[in-house]
């Protein structure tokens, strides 16, 4: 799968990263301000993280878990023509993040168009 995304969208992808790190590894709830600013500038990331973060930990685990599956048939898809062996898990990768922006979008879009996103103070 190759996809042609600007540099808003590996900018996003970077604090996407770092939201999910943060609230997978850290006290949830907890993220650095430039993060929170970037995704705030799209509203559909924006309402897809907030349902993520109103629904707990768990839902936190569940949006890296989906990172690691892409990234894995990723990784697959590319080092099947080299005869490579694909072992253990790698840290979630920004070329990922990056394709399931879209995923999210719609999601959010979703939320936004039931009038079902989550308000959340901050």
């Amino acid at each position: 799968m190759h996809l042609e995304f600007g540099q808003r969208d590996r900018r996003l992808a970077w604090a996407v990263w770092d939201l999910l790190l943060s609230n997978h590894t850290k006290e949830p709830g907890w993220c650095r301000r430039k993060t929170i600013d970037t995704i705030k500038g799209d509203d559909e990331l924006t309402d897809n993280f907030r349902s993520v973060a109103v629904a707990g930990a768990d839902a936190w685990v569940d949006e890296v878990a989906r990172i690691r599956r892409h990234q894995y048939q990723r990784r697959r898809h590319q080092e099947r023509g080299l005869g490579r062996r694909i072992e253990g898990s790698a840290e979630l990768c920004a070329a990922a993040i990056t394709e399931l922006l879209p995923t999210w979008r719609a999601w959010g879009r979703m939320l936004i168009d039931a009038g079902a996103a989550p308000q959340m103070e901050g």
